[in-house]
């Protein structure tokens, strides 16, 4: 990678099956943000993504063909009862093929075609929906009723302790929380990597606490990242017994983050 003052260049090698119909485009040029703060790791990181957006017809039309798939009412064969007695139909060819989960459950217990409703307890409608959709397509999105969404609170905080950290943060990125609690209950790897990207994008003081106990439950990799993003005075600052955030913290959390900040020192 060679940069100067107005133009970053990164090459990267390809490999003869990357290249499609054997054409290779030599040059590709886009735009990207970067704030100061950016690594070099996190820049290449970046603009590899950006590449891997700008997808070939043939993928935009498979997309296409899917997300139509999934609006259609077209052999779904198994419908999913959700609380409030809403109901979302789907394929289960598709949620078996994207989910261990479901696969294991479509070739056991509901191995005949008979057996076409599956209950689901303890999560919101809107947040399953958005796992069926990203079974279908890949992608997820966060509509402006979701924006409202509450976060996912551990034992013993109060729902006006939440509202009142969370008065300067974006609410809909607390559904995250939720949508990494489905990925992690349907064992759906990408759809929690994407969740733990954003989860670290949008942190901050405020409910740090909290994601580190929804980590400590549901993913080791959002821990490892949570860690590597608290510096050791901010750790040692939540871990005062006057701090509120520290009432969230179990004591093996607590000796969790000192330990880290200790190394950091």
């Amino acid at each position: 990678m060679q940069r100067n003052d107005e133009w970053i260049h990164y090459e990267k090698q390809c490999r003869r099956s990357e290249i499609e119909d054997d054409h290779l485009q030599i040059e590709l040029i886009m735009m990207v943000g970067v704030d100061s703060n950016m690594t070099w790791k996190d820049l290449i990181a970046k603009t590899e993504q950006a590449a891997l957006t700008r997808e070939p017809p043939k993928v935009r039309e498979f997309l296409a063909d899917m997300k139509a798939l999934q609006q259609s009412d077209a052999l779904k064969d198994v419908t999913f009862i959700l609380e409030g007695a809403e109901t979302i139909a789907a394929h289960r060819s598709i949620c078996a093929a994207r989910s261990p989960v479901f696969k294991a459950m479509f070739e056991g217990k509901m191995k005949e075609p008979a057996d076409k409703y599956v209950e689901i307890d303890k999560m919101r409608p809107d947040v399953f929906r958005s796992v069926i959709e990203y079974f279908y397509t890949g992608d997820v999105r966060v509509d402006a009723a979701t924006a409202e969404t509450s976060p996912i609170l551990p034992a013993g905080q109060d729902s006006k302790d939440a509202k009142r950290d969370d008065a300067d943060h974006n609410n809909k990125d607390n559904f995250y929380e939720h949508l990494l609690d489905a990925a992690s209950r349907f064992q759906v790897k990408e759809l929690s990597e994407i969740c733990v990207d954003r989860l670290i994008n949008t942190m901050n003081s405020d409910v740090f606490a909290r994601r580190f106990v929804l980590a400590d439950q549901l993913s080791p990799p959002l821990m490892k990242r949570m860690l590597h993003w608290a510096t050791p005075a901010a750790i040692k600052d939540m871990c005062k017994p006057t701090n509120p955030s520290r009432q969230l913290l179990s004591a093996e959390l607590v000796w969790k983050l000192m330990e880290r900040a200790c190394v950091c020192d």
